[in-house]
């Protein structure tokens, strides 16, 4: 691509040049005008002395009055303006017809007054030195006419004699001073070239055939960064380029070839900083057809080059964008978060010069795992598991923001050793967060060392935004289940918890009948809700067989011919161990309770799980009367006893609609084969309706509160 050059620099110059050139020729005619005034001068006072008919003094006059008249001639060819040359030629008209007539009538008048009108007319066209010196000259010429015709009627040939010496003389000084004059102007032309030479703003150079610099301006000594020329004078072309080509000649050699050549370079500065140029270069041929050197002009286009830089740049992000954009539109949520995970790292894995990318899960507690990965356009298994330390170490990092890691500088460290065993060089890490928590961090890394990744944060933040919306929820769930299962792993731990009993009465006699087990927890926290969280999180089973196991120790002092009611879920009782040993060593009378709100899938599975547990066994059915799932538990299981649900029997005695659904179930009850237990006996007016009613079997705090083995009534 060819670099346009800025010509405008170089235009001014030439302008310059030429208004130089001008002033030249301007010198130029004022010298022939002078020449021709002092020549016509000196025309005039020969013509004068050649009154007496000296044949010599004639020729003498007739050849200066020529000079004369061709030197006003050429000034006014050269003269800038009409007015100007109508003056010099009206001036050397006016001196030839004064030689005329002075010859042909002998006229000295005529040979004094019209040269000095001619000079007269020349003399607004003469500056400076130049109008001194024909003003002194003038006046010698003056002094010669007048001795001269002092000495007209007398004259001798010692006297002729004399008039030519000193004419001469006069003649001779006068070009002395023409020629002091022509040199000072030459001069001046110098030093004015010089000073534009060194003010111009762009960098002006030449070199010999070798590329050594032997004339530069301010421009380019100030431009390079130079404390002066004669540093810089004799330094190499090629040793100022920031990144030499290969090969020195290179450039030279484009040179040659074409003459001249145009680009952009970056040179490196005195102090050794970049500058980004763009040069103008030709060749410099002698006079035999060789090359001599180099001659050239550059100017500073870092900022330009920076502004492209910055518009390619925004180009490129623009692009980067689009593409972006069509990446994530063709993602869609998995079925699970690991596939979705697999789709985003496919994605960022197989465009862009990325060649790894993953996604990690940040679990509570300072570990991680892989939830996805890719690697050189495969799949990747998840490999060996993330380091508790290394967890640590980018957990930390990510709340601080992205960042990239130097992955060939710490390929020795365990936690980067997957990472270089890929063949990574550096490697991204952008935080997936919802809600502001820490969730997740999204890898990428590549295996090229010209890409630079701290360019790429950016875009991979989109995809770790897109990635949050799409699996972020179910990561933070998954936190939430770990939070959980930490808080019932550590309560079954410490045994955070105690176990209570609450009798069960016979609500004619007041007699116990057994004790339901029942679990308080150290923190506070209602049983329901405890049981409830841990399954939740798969630990609902590890709780249920800790706080039964604590309940069939802690009954040691309850009588022996007491049944003990545990509550337990259809998953226990389903995976029949280890339920069936702790309740085969313990050899109490056992009541399995399963409560309403417990889903059963198959109750003749579950039947045959209860019939393994043992003989001493039984079941019983949890808040009947609350739902339709309690009553099919009762047609599914044949439960031995049927509790009622604490709302029920709640203001039992004054609710006529309640008495009747109570009917009901005692009727239901007694044709099954149950006993029915009434919960959450709190008066004896409940009592009393209740024992009306048919129910035989009650529980609540008008018999006790639920206290230990030791206090609990016998």
């Amino acid at each position: 691509m060819t670099i346009p050059f800025d010509r405008r620099p170089l235009m001014r110059a030439r302008s310059l040049s030429a208004a130089l050139n001008g002033r030249r020729v301007t010198e130029t005619r004022t010298v022939y005008a002078l020449l021709g005034a002092l020549s016509l001068l000196m025309a005039s006072l020969q013509a004068w002395l050649a009154l007496d008919g000296e044949p010599r003094a004639m020729v003498t006059a007739g050849i200066v009055a020529l000079v004369g008249i061709v030197a006003l001639v050429a000034a006014s060819l050269t003269a800038g303006g009409k007015a100007r040359a109508a003056a010099l030629l009206l001036a050397g008209s006016l001196v030839g017809l004064a030689v005329a007539v002075t010859l042909l009538h002998r006229d000295p008048g005529v040979a004094v007054t019209l040269p000095i009108i001619a000079f007269v007319l020349a003399l607004p066209y003469l500056r400076g030195t130049s109008l001194l010196l024909g003003a002194g000259v003038g006046l010698i010429a003056i002094a010669i006419v007048l001795r001269a015709s002092a000495v007209a009627r007398s004259v001798s040939t010692a006297n002729l004699a004399i008039d030519v010496i000193f004419g001469g003389i006069a003649a001779g000084v006068v070009l002395m001073l023409l020629t002091w004059h022509l040199v000072r102007s030459r001069e001046r032309l110098v030093e004015r070239m010089t000073h534009f030479v060194e003010g111009v703003p762009v960098g002006i150079f030449k070199s010999d055939a070798s590329g050594r610099l032997i004339e530069v301006n301010e421009a380019i000594v100030r431009l390079l960064g130079y404390p002066d020329h004669a540093t810089l004078l004799g330094v190499g072309a090629i040793d100022l380029l920031h990144q030499p080509p290969v090969g020195d000649d290179a450039l030279a050699g484009a040179i040659e070839r074409s003459g001249t050549k145009v680009g952009e370079l970056e040179l490196r500065r005195h102090d050794g900083t970049p500058v980004w140029v763009r040069y103008h270069v030709r060749t410099a041929v002698g006079p035999d057809g060789q090359i001599v050197g180099y001659e050239g002009a550059i100017e500073d286009v870092s900022s330009e080059r920076t502004a492209r830089e910055a518009t390619a740049r925004l180009a490129a992000w623009k692009q980067e964008r689009a593409e972006i954009l069509d990446a994530l539109r063709r993602l869609a949520p998995g079925r699970t978060v690991e596939a979705t995970a697999d789709a985003i790292c496919a994605e960022i894995a197989t465009g862009g010069g990325l060649t790894y990318a993953a996604l990690l899960e940040l679990h509570n507690g300072a570990s991680a795992t892989v939830v996805a990965a890719w690697s050189h356009g495969r799949r990747q298994a998840a490999g060996p598991p993330i380091s508790q330390r290394f967890a640590m170490e980018i957990r930390r990092h990510a709340l601080a923001g992205p960042w990239v890691e130097d992955v060939l500088a710490r390929r020795s460290e365990p936690g980067f050793r997957r990472f270089a065993g890929v063949g990574l060089r550096q490697l991204a890490l952008v935080p997936i967060e919802v809600g502001g928590e820490l969730v997740g961090l999204l890898l990428a890394g590549t295996t090229r060392d010209d890409l630079d990744l701290e360019e790429r944060l950016h875009t991979l933040g989109e995809f770790a935004t897109h990635a949050s919306a799409l699996i972020g929820p179910v990561l933070r769930t998954r936190h939430v289940r770990e939070d959980l299962r930490d808080r019932i792993r550590e309560t079954i731990d410490t045994v955070a918890f105690k176990p209570v009993f609450q009798p069960i009465v016979d609500l004619e006699s007041g007699a116990v009948l057994g004790y339901e087990a029942l679990t308080r927890f150290g923190d506070g926290t209602a049983p329901d809700r405890m049981f409830e969280d841990a399954r939740s999180c798969d630990m609902g089973v590890p709780l249920e067989v800790a706080t039964i196991v604590a309940a069939l120790d802690a009954a040691g002092p309850l009588p022996a011919n007491r049944f003990i009611d545990l509550n337990v879920s259809p998953e226990l009782v389903m995976a029949e161990e280890p339920l069936r040993t702790y309740l085969r060593q313990r050899g109490f009378n056992i009541v399995l309770e399963i409560t309403e709100h417990t889903a059963i899938e198959d109750y003749p599975a579950l039947r045959a799980a209860f019939a393994s547990l043992g003989d001493n066994v039984q079941v019983a059915v949890d808040d009947a009367g609350a739902g339709y799932a309690s009553l099919r538990h009762i047609t599914e299981l044949r439960p031995q006893f049927v509790k009622l649900d604490r709302e029920l029997i709640r203001g039992i005695d004054g609710d006529l609609i309640r008495q009747a659904l109570i009917t009901g179930m005692v009727h239901f009850s007694d044709g099954v084969g149950s006993l029915l237990i009434a919960e959450g006996v709190e008066t004896e007016d409940e009592r009393a309706t209740l024992l009306a009613l048919g129910v035989k079997a009650a529980q609540g705090y008008l018999f006790a509160r639920p206290q230990s083995a030791e206090l609990v009534p016998k």
